[in-house]
């Protein structure tokens, strides 16, 4: 075995370790892979950039995590690009047209309160 395929048996070998450990915690600082392998931070993005278009990391801002969104985050709905926003909240708040007469007095007179008490302190 020549040194050029010593290299890229070696390479594959770190990155193959790399994924790994981004599986196992779901994110690899660039700082923390440095120290792990003992390797240039171009080394490391260079494994992080060939990995990510491999499909097998994603690479993000100072490291590399995994392509899935974690289940613990809700999703906002999708909301069609012809909706206004005032249908939107509608939509999401199907309560707000009982409070609307609570809250349009209150839209009349809060700025000019705010305004007033701005301008007198």
């Amino acid at each position: 075995m020549n040194q050029q395929q010593q290299q890229q048996q070696q390479q594959q070998q770190q990155q193959e370790a790399i994924v790994d450990l981004v599986r196992r915690q779901g994110y690899a600082s660039i700082e923390q892979l440095i120290e792990h392998f003992t390797v240039t931070p171009q080394t490391i993005r260079r494994d992080l950039n060939a990995l990510a278009e491999e499909g097998l990391i994603r690479r993000v801002h100072g490291g590399a995590g995994l392509d899935r969104v974690p289940s613990t985050l809700p999703t906002a709905p999708a909301r069609p690009s012809t909706s206004t926003p005032s249908s939107a909240l509608r939509d999401i708040f199907p309560t707000a047209p009982r409070c609307s007469s609570i809250l349009a007095p209150a839209t009349r007179w809060w700025p000019r309160l705010c305004w007033s008490t701005a301008i007198s302190s």
